[in-house]
């Protein structure tokens, strides 16, 4: 018998068939975490854009004029856009009323969320740090950082990254307010 040394055409595109799928694989997920982060980040920072949007523009909330809006963290992967109260006496009183979000009390003085929104791939990005409540209050216009208005406090800070992993410069997000 002549034995003959070499691969048969099955075995090349065997193989050629499982490098092209594994590398499909690989390169499909390292593409989409980057860009989900990114995608995140900026989804959220355009919340944060749109609360100060309705501030400055004086937009109503089912059809009330509001103190002003503001957003918060709901959880690790989960964060509030929220209306402020009515001001009192149907004036832009709204000094007395407290900026973080509240849910409770008189129905005038109550904070109405208007949607609870899930981070883009909850499943794999989570928010870092925890971060205080942001609320954007019209007139002057104001930014309050945890009911609290001073000029000389630093930027709030929300950071996204992938869940399970350490904040560097390539698996995490910051946006500041």
């Amino acid at each position: 018998m002549k034995y003959q040394k070499g691969f048969t055409l099955v075995e090349v595109l065997v193989v050629a068939a499982l490098m092209g799928f594994m590398s499909l694989v690989l390169i499909r997920n390292f593409g989409q975490s980057r860009l989900d982060l990114n995608e995140a980040a900026n989804i959220v920072l355009a919340d944060v854009r749109a609360m100060q949007t309705k501030v400055i523009s004086g937009a109503q909330y089912a059809s009330l004029i509001r103190c002003g809006y503001g957003i918060e963290r709901n959880s690790t992967t989960t964060y509030r856009l929220y209306a402020g109260p009515t001001p009192s006496n149907n004036n832009t009183n709204c000094t007395s009323y407290d900026r973080n979000y509240n849910s409770s009390g008189a129905i005038g003085s109550r904070d109405v969320q208007i949607e609870l929104k899930n981070l883009k791939d909850s499943t794999r990005l989570e928010f870092k740090t925890t971060f205080n409540d942001i609320y954007f209050e019209p007139i002057e216009p104001k930014v309050y950082i945890n009911s609290s208005f001073v000029l000389t406090n630093p930027a709030e800070r929300i950071t996204i990254g992938i869940i399970g992993q350490a904040c560097n410069a390539t698996n995490c997000k910051s946006i500041c307010v």
